[in-house]
């Protein structure tokens, strides 16, 4: 008896999750664990979007993804949807097994409504943001143990180098004042110069003389 009690447990725990899926999600329901849960210690609008911040982004991606694997694939930097919410389950360690599939099924549910609504769109490949992320370990059920906001870093260099040439032509006039000093060989005096004040001399005597000579004569 206490083994059918016991089969039948695990069959109503292994039915939970598909019974959860087929029962559609309501916004409120999966909003209250949003805020409850722990989600919003990340998701507050600053580190991560907030309740409307994030159902806009997977509405988004609806319009632009054929699938929700391939957005979180090219978005988010995660291989599969399964692996961002196990992510997300990483960073909330507060979270139940039935609150956690509850948000697993509505935010799928999301997706999958807003595909239906959105007119149909060519796929558009983005290359992967990047992100540090923590993995869960590979196998069996995450445990959750990590209780900080992942750490988005991104590093940006840029180099820029300009070279500029020019080319100045002046044209500059300068004017000096200055004094010449120069110096002339004497004037050569010619040699007739020098006999002149003899040759004056002698006519003056000779004169004389003769004036003498004719007044002794006359006495």
């Amino acid at each position: 008896m206490r083994s059918l009690a016991l089969i039948a447990v695990s069959a109503l725990i292994a039915l939970l999750p598909l019974a959860v899926s087929l029962a559609q999600v309501s916004e409120d329901q999966a909003r209250q664990i949003f805020e409850t849960a722990g989600c919003t210690k990340c998701h507050n609008g600053g580190a991560a979007p907030d309740w409307e911040g994030t159902k806009e982004k997977i509405i988004e991606w609806a319009q632009n993804y054929d699938n929700i694997d391939e957005a979180v694939s090219n978005e988010y930097g995660a291989d599969t949807y399964d692996d961002m919410m196990e992510q997300m389950r990483s960073y909330t360690p507060g979270i139940t097994d039935d609150q956690y599939q509850i948000l697993y099924e509505y935010f799928l549910q999301l997706f999958e409504e807003a595909k239906q609504q959105a007119p149909p769109t060519t796929t558009t490949t983005q290359p992967p943001a990047e992100t540090t992320t923590t993995q869960p370990p590979a196998g069996g059920t995450a445990t959750a143990t990590a209780t900080a906001c992942p750490t988005v870093t991104e590093t940006v260099t840029k180099t820029k180098t300009v070279t500029k040439t020019k080319t100045v032509t002046k044209t500059v006039t300068e004017t000096k004042e200055y004094t010449v000093t120069r110096t002339q060989p004497p004037v050569p005096v010619p040699k007739t110069m020098y006999y002149a004040p003899a040759v004056a001399a002698i006519l003056v005597l000779a004169g004389l003389a003769y004036l003498y000579l004719a007044a002794f004569r006359r006495r």
